[in-house]
């Protein structure tokens, strides 16, 4: 398709669907071409979605190991989707919806499910990769993500804020942004969980830093409800690489205040008015 020209309502799919930019491959394994036909079908194109959704995307379908579904978008917000829902639904109220662009933003998203294979010289190494950026109220997170067949890995971060009865922030340094970074593959096992969550009476502190190749384990854990109920651990280790106890290290203390049937009785306590009469 040359770069111009474009698609509008492929398939009689849906009125506001365009694709452009289209290019479509066929492939060949087998010269009997009229008794099996082609092998690997292959296309790449931008798709777009009535006036503000708007995605690249390449496909490869083939027998065998020959599949690949990429997709990605530059940005879209609340009120995108917002309209995007509007026009799919054909609801002309919420079409025209102006303001509170900000309040939630993602960026640079990009998705893709490969097994190993090539869409128009493009290769594609076998992964499930998952990347992104989100920000809420000005305040940016990312997230970036990948399955591959020795193990997988996740990384996340969120800037610290407080906005009413929510806050998020790191759960080891006040003022730093929250983050998440877990590797498991053949090579290298970690985990790192750093952030602390509180609204209102709920107030939920994970600290997790473990490494299987150092040998060690950091843990500082605590989930608040109420005064009542809580439950905080803590854990240190260091463990030697030599088959003796010397250099072993191993700390652990927890707390567990479960009394449930007291939080219980006190929330029908304070929902009771003593001056209403009963019966």
């Amino acid at each position: 398709m040359d770069k111009k020209d474009s698609w509008i309502n492929p398939f009689n799919f849906n009125k506001n669907l365009v694709v452009s930019k289209l290019g479509i491959g066929a492939g060949f394994r087998y010269a009997t071409v009229v008794v099996h036909g082609p092998d690997r079908l292959e296309a790449a194109g931008n798709i777009k979605v009535g006036k503000e959704f708007e995605a690249d995307m390449a496909l490869s379908l083939g027998i065998g190991k020959d599949q690949v579904i990429s997709f990605s978008m530059s940005e879209a917000n609340i009120m995108k989707l917002v309209k995007f829902a509007a026009e799919m639904a054909d609801i002309k109220a919420l079409e025209n919806i102006e303001g509170a662009d900000d309040i939630l933003v993602f960026r640079d998203l990009k998705f893709y499910l490969s097994t190993g294979a090539k869409v128009f010289d493009v290769y594609y190494e076998p992964s499930i990769p998952i990347k992104g950026s989100v920000e809420f109220l000005k305040k940016k997170g990312d997230s970036e993500g990948r399955l591959k067949d020795d193990g997988f890995m996740i990384k996340a971060g969120l800037d610290n804020f407080n906005i009413g009865g929510l806050e998020i922030r790191s759960a080891k340094d006040d003022g730093k942004r929250a983050t998440m970074d877990i590797t498991m593959t053949k090579e290298t096992q970690k985990i790192l969980i750093d952030g602390m969550i509180r609204f209102h009476d709920l107030h939920l502190k994970m600290y997790i830093d473990a490494d299987m190749q150092e040998r060690r384990l950091d843990a500082d854990v605590s989930i608040e409800f109420l005064e009542e109920l809580s439950f905080k651990m803590k854990a240190k280790a260091r463990i030697p690489e030599t088959k003796t106890l010397d250099g072993l290290l191993v700390r652990f203390e927890a707390e567990l205040r479960p009394d449930l049937f007291g939080a219980i009785f006190d929330g029908i306590n304070n929902g009771i008015d003593p001056r209403t009469p009963i019966g």
